[in-house]
């Protein structure tokens, strides 16, 4: 039985790892850890928007048939032990972790612990340029800059691109973004839909358990519905892969 071990910022099935597994012998793993030290610069609403698209993503996994191991646990080390002792995996298969802050965390020490084989997968579709692609994509030597890098991805991916060059004419707009609006003209109110079960069980979560974490959430309330964003990220992840 293999583990694929999906963290919080990798939440689609077009991942590759999901072409790996057998739904019917395989596991999902997610693991939602109360770690102070994990989470201690974060909003509360981040910390609900994490928590909560985490559990709408595992029940979005059993509905197409997969077998998920969900997991609310002190830290990201007891609940890799737990599910090792409970499901003992042949391995466990983990996307490339772009997240500086779980690196720190996940230490070579910890996979030696866990004594199973880990397998590392690409963090494609998720990003344009994977870890291996970026010490050459400045390689003429020039200063790292973020125009320049945005604009070499512009290029290469044909991004608000036209035969002439960027759409509009120009790289950037942010001399006119930054000008104030003009006197009198009025915005309209964001659309907004109220959590639903599963957001409020998050939210009093997070209110019980960092209690002292910066923010408030008085005023949290979702931009769009969870169809809504379900729909919108397939299309984003369709259109990369290939």
């Amino acid at each position: 039985m293999k583990t694929l071990w999906i963290l919080e910022n990798q939440l689609h099935v077009g991942l590759a790892g999901f072409r790996e597994l057998d739904r019917e012998h395989d596991v999902v793993l997610l693991i939602e850890p109360a770690d102070r030290s994990l989470w201690k610069r974060e909003h509360k609403q981040k910390l609900v928007l994490t928590f909560a698209a985490m559990r709408y993503f595992a029940a979005e996994l059993r509905r197409q048939g997969y077998r998920v191991d969900y997991l609310e646990v002190e830290d990201l080390a007891q609940g890799l032990r737990e599910h090792q002792n409970h499901h003992q995996p042949s391995e466990i298969l983990i996307h490339e972790i772009t997240d500086q802050r779980l690196s720190t965390f996940l230490t070579k020490s910890l996979w030696e612990q866990l004594q199973v084989p880990i397998r590392w997968l690409s963090d494609e579709p998720l990003f344009y340029v994977s870890r291996q692609q970026w010490p050459t994509f400045l390689a003429d030597g020039k200063t790292w800059r973020q125009d320049e890098v945005y604009r070499k991805l512009r290029r290469r991916y044909h991004v608000l691109m036209d035969d002439h060059g960027p759409t509009g004419g120009k790289w950037s707009f942010d001399k006119e973004n930054r000008k104030p609006p003009p006197e009198g003209l009025n915005f309209p109110e964001p659309r907004q839909f109220p959590p639903d079960a599963i957001t409020r069980e998050v939210m009093a979560k997070v209110e019980r358990q960092f209690p002292h974490a910066f923010g408030s959430l008085e005023t949290f309330a979702w931009p769009v519905t969870r169809g809504q964003a379900l729909e919108a990220l397939e299309q984003f992840i369709q259109e990369r892969l290939p």
